[in-house]
């Protein structure tokens, strides 16, 4: 019986169900300072009742809750549930929630200046509110790239630029990079980046205790903990061209385009509006559900479709960071997550395959015996490098120790990283979209 740490979950689709099961059977082992509460996303609206019922059982300990796509504990994936982590020891937390992301990330980067922990931030690299939210971004979309389409030079920079300010005021979408770039006077910071995997208003949902904060950021840190984070590929190279020849290796790289833009928006692909790109590429959507590809990995035969994005080589390192390509984006700005002027104006259109050998569980050589170890692994993953992540769940069937959370590629600011990582895309400061993890280790 472990007095730091206690691992409690339930696998249903039904809220009362999990809210009995709760309130029967998990019995602590110890009082419990710090609670880590994992929500799948098709249940976020019931995260009132879960912590209802969570609360006798824990007293007056702190809850951080999000909501996540899937979790696997001892070789099972779970796409609908709950997961519940107990922590006895001490921690620090701390959020804020200003006009935009941006202005958060500068705050909390301030609050967080004297901690004495590497620590984690999360928050929502794209959310839609609501409905009525939707409707308006995408009249305000259309309203603008009307307008874009009009203009000379210097005024379609005027226009991305509203349309981005727009965008950062509502709390749309964000670029990765720039959150980071706040906390370089900081220690190591890794930030846990929620995506949506359904096209539902509300998610993802981040809350402490009763307080709704998932249009800010959270920061915590735990005592006695450790965090690393690691991308799946080789050292980057010093060049252009040496970096491509690695990218052969694990994707088929389809076309080369220019795209043009500016801060975290792509106004044109190839002189083409990026839907009508993508559209005459691929005329059908080419993405499945992640709900079914969760399912096949759990035994379920019907066929799988890969994923296809972009993928932008920096200019200051010659990392790379990845851009899903969806073909059923309904708006005319297309959505970047990176500050796209840290990047070629040329960008390569890739059809992943899998790369037999990738080393998944390598991330936990770095981890000592009798410790928690919560994976956090890029969902996307999925369906780049199924088969050779098929043997992800089996191979930790037996690990009671090693939790996964399956949500958006993790991303990092890094010191003085230890190895040249490829997803170094600025220096220091390690995001994708495709290829990366963290974990969080608890001694």
């Amino acid at each position: 019986m472990n007095s730091t740490w206690q691992v409690f979950w339930v696998s249903s689709a039904n809220p009362e169900f999990i809210c009995d099961e709760i309130a029967i059977n998990l019995k602590p082992n110890f009082r419990p300072k710090l609670v880590l509460l994992f929500i799948t996303e098709s249940l976020f609206k019931h995260w009132k009742s879960f912590l209802e019922s969570l609360k006798p059982k824990i007293v007056d300990a702190t809850v951080i809750g999000f909501t996540i796509p899937a979790f696997f504990v001892r070789g099972r994936i779970y796409i609908n549930g709950v997961l519940v982590i107990l922590l006895n020891t001490e921690f620090k937390i701390s959020f804020s929630n200003e006009r935009t992301h941006y202005k958060s990330a500068k705050s909390l980067s301030i609050k967080t200046s004297n901690w004495d922990n590497d620590f984690l931030i999360v928050f929502s690299v794209f959310r839609i509110k609501s409905r009525m939210e939707g409707l308006r971004i995408w009249y305000t979309d259309k309203m603008l790239y009307s307008r874009y389409q009009k203009a000379n030079l210097p005024e379609k920079l005027e226009v991305i630029d509203k349309y981005c300010n727009y965008i950062d005021e509502k709390k749309v979408w964000c670029a990765i990079d720039k959150i980071l770039e706040e906390f370089k006077e900081n220690r190591k910071t890794v930030a846990l980046n929620l995506f949506p995997m359904k096209t539902t208003c509300g998610i993802p949902h981040i809350f402490v205790d009763e307080s709704d904060v998932s249009d800010g950021i959270v920061a915590f840190s735990i005592k006695n903990s450790k965090i690393v984070y690691e991308d799946i590929y080789p050292e980057r190279r010093d060049s252009l061209e040496k970096t491509l020849e690695i990218l052969k290796n694990y994707f088929n790289i389809y076309e080369k385009v220019r795209v043009f833009g500016k801060r975290h928006v792509i106004s044109e692909i190839n002189k083409q509006k990026p839907a009508d790109f993508i559209k005459s590429r691929f005329l059908s959507d080419i993405h499945e559900d992640i709900n079914r590809i969760i399912k096949k990995l759990e035994g379920e035969t019907r066929p799988l479709v890969q994923s296809t994005g972009l993928i932008f080589i920096s200019k200051e390192t010659f990392g790379i960071a990845g851009l899903p390509l969806e073909s059923w984006c309904p708006v005319n700005f297309y959505p970047c997550v990176y500050d796209i002027s840290t990047f070629y104006e040329d960008a390569w259109i890739i059809v992943p395959f899998s790369k037999p050998n990738i080393e998944w569980i390598g991330i936990l050589n770095k981890a000592i015996r009798n410790s928690l170890k919560i994976l956090f692994l890029d969902i996307s993953l999925l369906t780049i490098f199924r088969p050779s992540l098929q043997r992800l769940p089996s191979l930790l069937r037996y690990r009671g120790d090693v939790i996964g959370i399956l949500t958006g590629a993790p991303s990092a600011y890094i010191p003085n990283p230890e190895r040249k990582y490829m997803t170094e895309i600025k220096k220091g400061i390690c995001c994708s979209t495709i290829g990366s993890m963290a974990m969080l280790e608890i001694v």
